[in-house]
């Protein structure tokens, strides 16, 4: 999708309703207050990449409200991510009234009735992202309503930065280009938002919810693992045998014999073996398949797996 909009083409008395349409038609059905007593002038420029769209909106000072009855025949959630340009811009929604500058950017959620707001003229990029494809990236996005992040440092400008770029070249790009775009955005976006601290409070204790960041990044890290190696059974099941103990704290396997010979013993050898030998000839098995080197000590009485490295001993004899 690419599209262009303009009031200046259009007679003075049918330009609000004119751009009552075209704002709904870009972002979702909005209600807008226009400013009275002088002529109305605005544009936009929207387009698409993959699922996301991106677009540029230029105008006098405008309200932007979304009521109620605006939900009721709305089935897909979207997010919007607003970057602000020349002018503040004043975000209300569930209860939280935010004002964000040049320099920063908001995050509003479609499903929840809002005000937006900007008294001056504004140029404004927006980034709106379905909820299904910012929860693939993004536990509980929902939560990110209302938040502002910086957007003049580190990731959060070059996210910007990358956003400005893509919208002034995307004019240039095919279909395939502007979804791989659109997924580069939305990586930049969920760096930006793991990045920041707020993220991880909310009701329950930080602890827990640094605990509940850290599972969440275990497992997408696992699910990478899994996809990339859909093509090839033998590997995928190796990852998946694995995954399951690679962050696991060494666990010592003491072995029921003094001497252990210096060929990798047979798994019949390791279920011999009292303590977690399951565990280790699954982690022979699986390094095995990975293609990665296997190097066993020649005599040991207690001997530690690790998933990072050759198996270590110690207590060894030679």
């Amino acid at each position: 999708m690419q599209a262009t909009y303009a009031t200046s083409n259009v007679p003075s008395q049918n330009r609000r309703h004119f751009w009552q349409d075209v704002v709904s038609k870009t972002y979702f059905p909005l209600d807008l207050v226009f400013p009275g007593g002088r002529d109305f002038h605005a544009s936009l420029g929207a387009w698409s990449m993959g699922p996301l769209s991106v677009s540029r909106n230029v105008s006098n000072g405008l309200l932007y409200r979304r009521h109620e009855r605006h939900l009721v025949n709305e089935r897909e959630e979207s997010f919007l991510i607003t970057v602000p340009e020349l002018a503040e811009i004043r975000f209300e929604q569930d209860g939280k009234d935010v004002r964000c500058r040049p320099g920063a950017f908001v995050i509003e959620r479609s499903h929840l009735p809002y005000e937006f707001s900007h008294h001056d003229p504004a140029a404004l990029w927006v980034l709106k992202v379905p909820s299904a494809v910012l929860r693939a990236r993004i536990s509980r996005p929902e939560r990110l309503a209302t938040l502002q992040f910086d957007a003049s440092r580190s990731v959060g400008a070059l996210f910007v930065d990358t956003l400005r770029l893509a919208g002034e070249r995307i004019a240039d790009m095919d279909d395939a280009a502007r979804a791989v775009m659109g997924k580069h955005l939305i990586d930049l976006l969920a760096m930006v938002i793991e990045s920041d601290d707020r993220v991880l409070v909310g009701h329950s204790s930080s602890v827990r919810n640094g605990h509940l960041h850290r599972c969440e990044q275990f497992i997408r890290t696992r699910l990478d693992d899994m996809r990339r190696a859909s093509l090839e059974p033998s590997l995928a099941k190796a990852v998946l045998m694995r995954s399951s103990m690679i962050d696991s704290k060494p666990e010592p396997v003491i072995c029921s014999t003094t001497r252990c010979r210096w060929k990798n013993p047979s798994p019949e050898y390791w279920k011999r073996l009292p303590g977690s030998k399951a565990g280790v000839s699954f982690w022979l098995s699986s390094e095995r398949q990975l293609g990665r080197p296997v190097e066993w000590v020649r005599t040991c009485r207690a001997v530690t797996r690790s998933p990072h490295g050759p198996v270590n001993a110690s207590s060894c004899r030679y």
